[in-house]
């Protein structure tokens, strides 16, 4: 066995486990976000109320007797049965209910890093890419201390990219690519990219059907008796503003931001169909575009960035996992009001502003990524 074949089929899994098993230390010994709160306020909403009270009415976040925010229910239906789901783990094995979500969350990151890893293992100087993707500190914060569903989506759309670069039948990945859609929306920007590289109307038939056909199963059966409302509150969501890229830079300017950031998405898919051959690496190009337009922000978003920071190299990749852990880092600090964390509570700890300009580095990374992952995968020569 020669020294790359072995760093890649045994220290690269490694890598992986032992930040895994970080993951899973962090998730079992603090408490986590106020996203963590919502959640099992969401649970016991839809356990005492029912689905309809809970997307009609939302949950309320109070500390000390204030309340602060009302959050809207504004996941996809399929949600509910994960926090049955994270319920039934707490009843039946131990733990607590928040344990549970961050776990998943690190079981998907394991996932992603399979998918990642089995795609590029074999690619010339990729060691280092997927060496920064398997301890990646940004997706330890995430998965073993935020709480929320973003790396689960992002594992889901990483499985889908997967399979069309695989070539393996459409409905696989329209499949998966549905089963995303059912834990967040947000992988929609990505659908023309699936669609453009499907290839013939007969696959990207196939590829819609299952997206739809999954998306509508995992929904039910709140999708048959409530889809109106359930529509409203899911597409209604407006992020948090003002914290981190163009929205802090130049603030009460979303609604002129909103329009170019999905006309350049769109630009950007149309453009690299058949310039740039990868699903995957094409994912990572518009995640890396739409994080830098975005107009609303949230730091659990990070997690949509990481399986893609390979297509980009280790170099781009590694100042970008640097610059994101260390805002990650200062910002969780902030919100826990030192170290050691336990719970990050952002409607009452202040952040200072120069945690919010030590993002801006990362965010400024972002067209690095875009610029690099485009270069180093781009089919050359390209004939119309």
């Amino acid at each position: 066995m020669n020294t790359n074949h072995f760093l890649s089929r045994r220290v690269l899994p490694g890598l992986a486990l032992a930040a895994f098993i970080l993951k899973v230390v962090l998730a079992a010994t603090t408490y986590g976000t106020n996203d963590v709160k919502t959640f099992e306020a969401m649970r016991e909403k839809f356990e005492a109320r029912g689905a309809r009270a809970l997307y009609t009415e939302g949950t309320e976040a109070r500390y000390g007797g204030r309340l602060f925010a009302v959050p809207q229910m504004n996941h996809p239906p399929f949600v509910l049965r994960l926090l049955q789901f994270w319920d039934w783990l707490h009843r039946v094995l131990g733990g607590s209910f928040r344990f549970w979500l961050r776990f998943t969350c690190a079981c998907a990151d394991l996932f992603a890093f399979g998918m990642v890893w089995l795609l590029f293992r074999d690619a010339r100087g990729s060691f280092w890419s997927l060496a920064l993707l398997a301890i990646a500190p940004i997706a330890v914060m995430i998965s073993g201390f935020h709480g929320n569903t973003d790396p689960i989506m992002t594992s889901l759309v990483a499985a889908a990219a997967y399979s069309m670069d695989r070539q393996l039948p459409p409905w696989v990945a329209g499949s998966a690519f549905g089963a995303a859609c059912s834990v967040k929306v947000w992988p929609l920007v990505l659908m023309p990219v699936f669609l453009l590289s499907a290839g013939t109307w007969k696959r990207r038939a196939m590829f819609l059907g299952a997206f739809a056909a999954v998306a509508g199963l995992l929904g039910l059966p709140w999708l048959l008796t409530m889809r109106n409302l359930i529509i409203s509150r899911v597409f209604d969501y407006a992020p948090v503003e003002g914290f981190w890229g163009l929205p802090l830079l130049f603030p009460g300017h979303s609604s002129i931001f909103k329009p170019v950031l999905f006309a350049s998405v769109l630009a950007a898919a149309a453009y690299m169909h058949k310039r740039v051959p990868s699903v995957f690496v094409q994912c990572g190009i518009i995640t890396f575009l739409f994080l830098f337009l975005t107009t609303g922000f949230g730091p659990q978003y990070l997690a949509w960035v990481i399986p893609w920071t390979v297509a980009a190299g280790w170099p781009a990749a590694g100042l970008f996992h640097m610059a994101g852990a260390f805002y990650l880092f200062e910002l969780y600090t902030a919100w826990s009001r030192g170290i050691p964390w336990y719970f990050a509570n952002a409607y009452v700890n202040w952040i200072p502003p120069w945690v919010l300009h030590a993002g801006l580095l990362a965010w400024l990374l972002l067209p690095l990524l875009v610029s690099e992952a485009y270069r180093r995968n781009r089919r050359m020569p390209y004939h119309e």
